[in-house]
């Protein structure tokens, strides 16, 4: 059974030496847990998901770059719940 994310959930690069939580902004008013759950729109990199530290595989004669998240599309996602919006 897939689980919710929500707000706050850690999430890692494995090439990043830090975690990351996500923040949700998509909605405000969905919630598991006392927590928004979040939704396809909460994948953006620089909003929803901050640098994951410096990245291993990028190394400069001053350190490392960081390690920018670059998220495709959520795997395993639940088909059961639906977040409605009425405007």
């Amino acid at each position: 059974m897939p689980q919710k994310i929500t707000d706050t959930a850690q999430l890692s690069c494995n090439h990043g030496i830090l975690p990351s939580n996500l923040t949700v902004t998509s909605q405000n008013f969905s919630t598991a847990d006392g927590k928004m759950i979040a939704t396809e729109q909460d994948k953006q990199a620089m909003v929803n998901i901050k640098p994951f530290g410096q990245c291993k595989l990028k190394p400069t004669t001053g350190g490392y770059l960081p390690c920018i998240p670059a998220p495709k599309i959520w795997q395993k996602t639940t088909e059961k719940d639906t977040i409605f919006l009425y405007v």
